[in-house]
């Protein structure tokens, strides 16, 4: 739920992807962390099993277009791109990990 406002705000601003992947449950993140995609992270660990702020995260389409739009607006540290670390994934940076 937190999420959402700030992608309403980024639509606003211009944003034209759309989300590919949010939460996740545990058995959902198992099986893609089985299939061998890379980057993604244990089950038990990742930001898409969360609903609750910080935790919680998506992946999008244009991921360039919303870093751009987000890192000069009022949540720019609140829904932070991984980059190059894992290009389509956007969440809440906390203990040093996305």
């Amino acid at each position: 739920a937190w999420i959402a406002p700030i992608l309403k705000y980024a639509r606003q601003k211009g944003w034209s992807g759309s989300v590919n992947s949010g939460y996740r449950s545990f058995a959902d993140q198992q099986r893609i962390y089985n299939s061998g995609v890379r980057p993604a992270a244990r089950p038990g660990t990742s930001n898409h099993e969360g609903s609750d702020y910080p935790r919680g995260a998506i992946d999008v389409s244009n991921a360039q277009q919303l870093h751009r739009i987000l890192r000069n607006s009022p949540y720019a540290n609140t829904l932070v791109w991984a980059g190059s670390k894992d290009p389509v994934h956007f969440s809440h940076p906390h203990n040093g990990s996305y």
